[in-house]
């Protein structure tokens, strides 16, 4: 049986980095208390979530989705119908392949290079920036992707159709790399069709 590995959607939002060394704290949203998937999650699974962030902070964005393994770091049993329940509610993405482990400060990594490769010639210094530098929109990001999603719906002129607007839908969520929930579309489809009152 293949290794199951955890994304977390829109990683960066949740990260702080503090100056020289790894992360120390993950970040948390008040708004989450004002969605619906979350909400519908129960106490158990909101609290394995945060368990899940902060693991996968440690491990530098490299988490095995083994429950096993999961619930002898954190010393409580994880099954698989809680991962199931993050996965579907959008909070975890399963990856069948190892992703790389996240620089600890890419910031700061980014201007090391900056700094050192400057001396070396411009030719050079962009090579190794293009090479080294993280690339800045390539995490998934939904609450920009619902975001403009929103924008998108609440000033809907485009054709009364389903497809259009669909199609629309699913280059947001493209060019942020990340899904848009049904319960979203759901609303979406509500505001851009005046089904709000």
């Amino acid at each position: 049986m293949s290794e199951v590995w955890i994304i977390i959607p829109g990683w960066a939002k949740f990260q702080h980095y503090p100056s020289n060394r790894g992360i120390a704290w993950v970040k948390d949203y008040l708004d989450q208390l004002d969605r619906d998937e979350y909400m519908a999650l129960t106490f158990a699974q909101r609290g394995l979530l945060k368990d899940l962030r902060k693991l996968y902070a440690r491990r530098r964005g490299v988490l095995s989705g083994d429950t096993a393994s999961l619930s002898r770091a954190l010393s409580e049993r994880v099954l698989s119908t809680q991962l199931e329940a993050l996965n579907h509610a959008g909070y975890i993405e399963f990856s069948a392949s190892k992703p790389l482990a996240h620089f600890d400060n890419p910031a700061s990594t980014e201007e090391e290079v900056l700094r050192t490769s400057s001396k070396k010639g411009g030719a050079r210094a962009k090579a190794t920036r293009a090479r080294t530098a993280p690339e800045k929109n390539s995490a998934p990001d939904r609450d920009a992707a619902l975001a403009e999603a929103f924008d998108i719906a609440a000033g809907w002129n485009g054709p009364q159709d389903t497809l259009a607007f669909e199609d629309a839908l699913d280059q947001v969520a493209r060019r942020h790399h990340t899904k848009i929930p049904a319960l979203d579309r759901d609303r979406l489809w509500d505001i851009a069709f005046g089904n709000h009152q």
